[in-house]
């Protein structure tokens, strides 16, 4: 590691290590998905804000990004400056992640939409801070490290155009990690939804790129063998005139390379009222797009500005995507000033009538600067003991008007289990394939791929889930056409994964697992006994957490016996019960139990986001915190 001697320029070359932080669990996860089928992927989308940054920064520095949600950090990297991203899910993580580089000695830079949307949350955490968007201020503070001058706060107040933005450095990112790549054409919105941060951070005059740039940027991805893109913007058609002219562009490339890409992105609802554009969303070769539609209640529309959403019915305009051969994904919400209580039927006979497979239910949340935000912090109806950042879990900062908080949590979980069960899920097949048009340009699908894919989603997932599972399974392939069947399939382990994030994390845990739990307590409590008498053991349960949650405290004093002990156990505890959840908190141990630790993080390890290792030094030994997350908070 070089260390900064200020106001002495530094030798070339300079070295910086990007970091995008682990994820916590949320409905876009889909863990199940990748645990039990898609064996070769650990997540759906690379960082393409730090491949962005990496194109950003002098060509002759040394730059390597690391994502924590595909592989372990490096405890100790050769670097000069660490630079450490985030949104708002993962401040917390990001956070913890900048104090440890700090401490280490490196110069941490810090940024992201979360840090450009409350600099304030910041304070004194980073060397620098990075606020706004990149194009301009990164380049600056490049030249100022170069220097040995950096200045603590660099900030863009206002948009940038972006012809200035680079070809992204795909090369820097394990692409074959994920299953989606990324690209971006244009930012802002010219909506003012009253709950959404968009026009905020980046305006409500979409600025795009040009047609040149976006080439450049599928060209640097066609070789790396990559099929899915997302455009990430927040509405693709946000300027129309600029919107055709990239679909034109995108349907003439696809022809000339022979349809290498599946296009998905984010669109307002109103584009189903434009037959034109919509017929070129289908020609570019746009598969699924990602639909706002918040409710179905166009009172609470009308009330929160999303008056894009009243031009049309809102049931019509999804078919029309069907019928263009295009997938719907969709938000929704629950929370709005004129809900009440029957709002939770409206959404759900909606999304069945729709066939809405990917529907996103969230809870109004505020988030900061919004007008939403502002509104409700006059009215005090803000919690401020919740977070805002994922909306898709069971809480939120808003205190509804309505209703009681209570009665919308517990609405909210009951319509994610209503929309989760077997029968809804071929229902919702059905309620979409019978207006499906077909691609006119489907991509050759390996046959003994797709044949393993569909043996793991039938052995995992449709055996797995019993009769019940089988009999709707069945059924949601009766009267659809065999072209079809991969969407049914998709569907599925979509469903699937849905399913399993709502039972964990949204519903209460079930009574079978509190009781389980309480008899591993007791299993382990007879086993350490004498340990926990000495102290060197602590165990809590918290039954009511969701999901229902076993804590152990390891001291330093236990030895490599006791702990295999105490984590073959838990291992039973974690591989019986899927809705329950283990944190392990170690203190500290000596050498000899480090072989075992490690040995044991590996089996853990196969639950994924279930267990969370609390631990001071989780880093320096190498634990691997793409596959279990661990946090350096102090557990006392």
């Amino acid at each position: 590691m070089q260390p900064i001697d200020s106001g002495i320029p530094l030798p070339k070359p300079v070295r910086l290590v990007l970091i995008n932080p682990r994820f916590p669990e949320s409905f876009w996860s889909f863990r199940w998905a990748l645990r039990e089928l898609l064996l070769d992927k650990r997540a759906i989308n690379p960082p393409l804000g730090l491949a962005t940054l990496a194109a950003l920064t002098p060509a002759d520095w040394v730059i390597s990004i690391h994502d924590e949600n595909i592989e372990p950090l490096p405890a100790q990297p050769e670097a000069d400056i660490v630079g450490i991203g985030g949104m708002a899910v993962q401040f917390p993580r990001q956070r913890e992640l900048i104090r440890y580089y700090r401490e280490k000695g490196y110069h941490v830079v810090s940024g992201g939409s979360y840090a450009s949307l409350s600099p304030s949350a910041y304070e004194g955490l980073a060397d620098t801070l990075i606020v706004g968007e990149a194009e301009l201020i990164w380049p600056q503070f490049c030249h100022d490290f170069e220097l040995g001058t950096p200045r603590a706060r660099y900030e863009q107040p206002e948009p940038v155009d972006l012809q200035h933005t680079p070809t992204p450095r795909f090369d820097l990112l394990k692409l074959s990690a994920y299953t989606t790549a990324s690209l971006q054409f244009s930012r802002g919105c010219p909506y003012l939804c009253e709950f959404c941060d968009i026009p905020i951070l980046f305006g409500r005059k979409p600025r795009t790129k040009s047609l040149a740039q976006i080439h450049n940027e599928l060209e640097a991805l066609h070789p790396a063998g990559v099929h899915n893109v997302f455009f990430v913007d927040d509405n693709l058609i946000g300027y129309r005139p600029r919107a055709r002219a990239l679909l034109e562009f995108l349907a003439e490339y696809q022809r000339n390379h022979g349809y290498p890409f599946s296009f998905g992105t984010e669109v307002s609802v109103n584009l189903a009222t434009d037959p034109e554009l919509l017929a070129g969303m289908r020609a570019a070769g746009f598969r699924w797009v990602f639909l706002g539609i918040e409710t179905p209640d166009p009172e609470s529309l009308t009330a929160v500005g999303k008056k894009q959403n009243l031009r049309g019915n809102l049931l019509d305009a999804v078919r029309a995507f069907y019928r263009a051969g295009m997938d719907v994904f969709s938000g929704f919400i629950v929370g709005f000033d004129h809900d009440t209580a029957e709002t939770f039927e409206r959404q759900y006979r909606f999304i069945e009538d729709s066939g809405i497979q990917v529907a996103m239910l969230g809870l109004l949340t505020a988030v900061p600067r919004t007008p939403l935000y502002e509104r409700l912090e006059r009215a005090n109806r803000l919690r401020r003991d919740v977070q805002p950042g994922d909306n898709t879990g069971a809480h939120t900062n808003v205190l509804p008007l309505h209703m009681t908080y209570e009665e919308m949590i517990a609405g909210y979980a009951t319509l994610y289990a209503r929309l989760t069960s077997h029968r809804a899920i071929a229902t919702r097949i059905h309620n979409k394939l019978r207006f499906y048009r077909e691609s006119p340009f489907p991509r050759p699908i390996n046959p003994h791929e797709s044949r393993a894919l569909l043996w793991r989603l039938i052995k995992r997932g449709v055996l797995r889930g019993g009769l019940g599972s089988v009999a709707s399974f069945l059924w949601s392939l009766v009267r659809v056409r065999p072209s079809l069947w991969h969407l049914v399939c998709q569907d599925w382990a979509t469903g699937f994964s849905i399913q399993e994030y709502t039972r964990r994390c949204i519903q209460d845990s079930p009574q079978g697992d509190r009781v389980f739990a309480e008899y591993c307590m007791s299993s382990l409590s007879h086993r350490l006994h004498t340990q926990l008498v000495q102290g060197l053991f602590k165990i809590d349960l918290d039954r009511f957490r969701k999901p229902a949650r076993l804590r152990i405290v390891i001291e330093r004093t236990c030895g490599p016996v006791d702990l295999k002990a105490a984590l073959r156990i838990l291992d039973r505890l974690l591989r019986r019960r899927q809705t329950m959840a283990l944190v392990l908190v170690l203190k500290a141990l000596p050498a000899e139990c480090n072989t075992c630790l490690q040995h044991w993080i590996d089996r853990l390890g196969r639950y994924s986001d279930r267990v969370t290792l609390e631990w001071e030094e989780a880093l320096i030994h190498g634990i691997d915190s793409s596959r279990i997350a661990v946090t350096a908070r102090d557990p006392a």
